[in-house]
């Protein structure tokens, strides 16, 4: 089976992560996957593309020229005859691969990424466009129930999660002894993790602004912050590190590769983004078994564990305190709490059956 995927950047976020993570698993179910270049600047993560099989085909950048670019899609889509097309979205405000595969005669496969158009701009296009693509013949898909409802209104479509591999993030000692040597931080020092981009939606100065307020409330805990990620913020943040006096309790590693190995050097795990349809990072921490502390502002479908804790962000001094109770009595079984993932969509041996099934579908669908 050859699918199509579309909507990858060359930045590796949640979708080119999920993008990844599905494509590795159903390579073993004999299932291929190339990716269409939208932007004009590659593919993150095209090494282990190209290792499984896959292609990356360059396409005219649809922001510069959006008519080429349809017009060059739409011919690919007819000369590749892919069994399945699997576009990728985070809102409406661009639908052109939509229409380039309705005009190819193709119902594609459509899924929804995100519960919130961010920027004026992009929110006005979204406007303008959801109600075309919810007339658009496709197979409706997203990564939660509450991005489904958001971008699809209507309730027939069905959740394909943020799934992981759970070998690949279960807790491993021989890591976190690792990392933590690496990086200097004692066996007795609290590890407070921030994984993700530095970018405005997902909050990474209340993070430190967070942490500055913990070290005032608690000036004896041996505590240390790691932020794992990179973006538009990441001046920002090293000055503001650098101003607060905080450079030697504020690690800033920048984007890593293997995150799985800097889960398990971590204790307690904090996200405060300002929203998320269903971060692949928080499914990923509570796999390693992290006790998590999440903006309530998340989705609630990533309640995995029972210790995973929903926080306002209107008050870092409560942030700070429940970090404080975590820290003091962490109640989180690391193995333990990796078997109770095991049993959940989370699971990627569970949930790419399920998305091999929509490929089925959509290849009866498009006589394939």
């Amino acid at each position: 089976m050859k699918v199509l995927q579309i909507g990858l950047s060359s930045i590796m976020g949640g979708i080119e992560s999920f993008s990844l993570n599905y494509f590795t698993k159903l390579s073993e179910y004999g299932v291929l996957f190339d990716y269409a270049d939208i932007y004009g600047a590659g593919i993150a993560g095209d090494d282990r593309i190209k290792s499984l099989g896959g292609k990356i085909l360059t396409l005219p950048n649809y922001k510069r020229n959006p008519l080429r670019f349809i017009s060059r899609l739409t011919k690919l889509l007819k000369e590749e005859q892919y069994d399945a097309v699997h576009i990728n979205i985070q809102t409406a405000a661009n639908i052109l691969t939509v229409l380039a595969a309705n005009r190819a005669g193709i119902i594609p496969v459509v899924h929804a990424h995100t519960v919130n158009a961010v920027g004026a701009f992009r929110s006005v296009l979204h406007r303008m466009n959801v109600h075309k693509l919810r007339k658009i013949p496709c197979i409706r898909l997203a990564c939660s129930q509450e991005a489904g409802e958001w971008l699809w209104s209507a309730p027939d479509f069905r959740i394909i999660p943020n799934a992981v591999d759970l070998k690949q993030f279960a807790f491993s000692a021989e890591n976190r002894k690792r990392i933590r040597s690496q990086l200097s931080i004692e066996e007795d020092t609290v590890l407070l993790g921030y994984v993700g981009r530095l970018e405005p939606v997902k909050n990474p100065l209340f993070a430190v602004h967070m942490f500055e307020q913990y070290v005032k409330m608690y000036p004896n805990v041996k505590i240390k912050l790691i932020i794992v990620g990179e973006g538009s913020l990441t001046p920002q943040i090293r000055n503001e590190i650098l101003e607060k006096g905080m450079e030697d309790s504020v690690i800033m590693t920048g984007m890593q590769k293997n995150v799985s190995q800097y889960l398990s050097a971590m204790d307690l795990f904090i996200m405060p983004s300002l929203h998320e349809a269903l971060s692949l990072a928080a499914v990923e921490a509570q796999a390693n078994g992290l006790c998590c502390l999440f903006a309530d502002t998340i989705s609630a479908d990533l309640n995995i564990l029972e210790t995973a804790e929903f926080l306002p962000l209107d008050n870092v001094e409560r942030w700070a305190e429940y970090i404080h109770a975590l820290a003091e009595k962490p109640r989180c079984g690391r193995i333990a709490a990796t078997e109770i993932v095991e049993k959940t969509q989370f699971n990627i041996n569970l949930s790419a059956v399920t998305l091999l099934d929509v490929y089925h579908e959509a290849m009866r669908i498009n006589g394939r």
